[in-house]
């Protein structure tokens, strides 16, 4: 089940995402986005959002092979770190921060 999640819908849905974003990011790029602060942290924190879905992937295969040596207490916190990246993601693209 966990197999299918992840490569059924987790990983499709990330590179439907990605993809326009790449575009747009192509189309629309020009002086100001060179020296906007905002959108090179805002393109730091996509690329942790995608090292986080790569290292989610490496823990489904550790829990199938039942190798997993973290707690609970890890999988909780770990849980919350794409929620946070993404509020900031969010609040980056809103605010805008000067360059």
């Amino acid at each position: 089940m966990e197999r299918k999640l992840y490569r059924g819908i987790m990983t499709p849905s990330m590179l439907v995402a990605i993809t326009p974003g790449l575009w747009m990011l192509i189309d629309r790029w020009d002086p100001y986005f060179k020296t906007a602060t905002w959108m090179h942290i805002k393109l730091t924190l996509v690329i942790l959002l995608l090292a986080y879905h790569h290292l989610c992937g490496r823990f489904l295969k550790q829990f199938s092979q039942d190798k997993n040596s973290r707690s609970e207490r890890f999988y909780r916190a770990f849980n919350e770190a794409p929620v946070l990246i993404l509020v900031a993601v969010v609040v980056l693209v809103t605010l805008k921060m000067p360059a």
